[in-house]
């Protein structure tokens, strides 16, 4: 038995098709079907019921609705992202990353986390590992209109040399983290790398949004740079920020 949960009768018309989908979970975030099932708001309502998951035309078995209770009050449901907060915190890992540096080495991983473009956050990198284990961080939300805005987590293989291999990208949204937890498959090109586990995730209040400092200090270095006056000769590098 699964836990309940509350559908808004205002997400949906009366006989709007719902569908639910049953998946088996795997730990690359693929999740394969098992089967699906049609309903809407007004068969829901008739009580209990169950229904055949259908996968191919064949019946997978049945998903069984063992008591439907109304709800007249949301105000009793609490929904820490409606309204969207200012911004949250996340926790993610990874796991069963494929190897990047060959078929002994792992993977030294990090990602970023955009919207529309904009950078909202890059992560530490996790050296030598399949299984990356990342800190907590905040990401601002004043760019996301609602709760189905598409936010881009996308992870890269550290490279020395600066060029980043990208591994792969998963898009998730507000309406998403509502949800208990989440297993995606990191995807590249149609192929599952590796699944990104989002562990733990908090709205955040104004009260509690991170202070921005006034300004930064940065100490900078350089490594691999090109040799700009032949060939065995090194750089006399300097650098302008504009």
């Amino acid at each position: 038995d699964w836990e309940p949960f509350y559908i808004k009768l205002n997400d949906f018309d009366y006989q709007e098709t719902i569908v639910i989908t049953v998946y088996d979970y795997d730990n690359d975030g693929t999740h394969d079907v098992i089967g699906t099932l049609n309903t809407n708001l007004h068969e829901l309502s008739l009580g209990e019921f169950g229904y055949g998951l259908y996968r191919d035309g064949k019946c997978r078995g049945s998903f069984d609705v063992i008591d439907i209770q109304p709800v007249f009050d949301l105000d009793d449901i609490h929904d820490p992202w409606n309204p969207i907060p200012p911004g949250m915190t996340l926790q993610i890992s990874g796991q069963k990353f494929v190897r990047m540096d060959g078929p002994m080495g792992r993977a030294d991983p990090f990602f970023l986390v955009t919207k529309n473009n904009r950078l909202l956050y890059r992560s530490e990198v996790a050296y030598n590992s399949l299984s990356p284990e990342w800190k907590e961080f905040y990401i601002p939300l004043d760019s996301v209109v609602d709760d189905h805005d598409t936010i881009t987590i996308t992870v890269y293989d550290w490279d020395k040399d600066g060029t980043h291999d990208i591994m792969g990208n998963i898009d998730f949204n507000i309406k998403s983290l509502s949800f208990s937890w989440m297993v995606e498959p990191l995807m590249n090109n149609g192929k599952s790398m590796g699944a990104i586990v989002f562990e733990d995730m908090h709205p955040v209040d104004l009260l509690h949004v991170p202070v921005q400092p006034e300004g930064i200090r940065l100490y900078c270095s350089a490594d691999k740079l090109a040799q700009m006056d032949g060939p065995f000769s090194k750089t006399d590098a300097f650098f302008q920020v504009s």
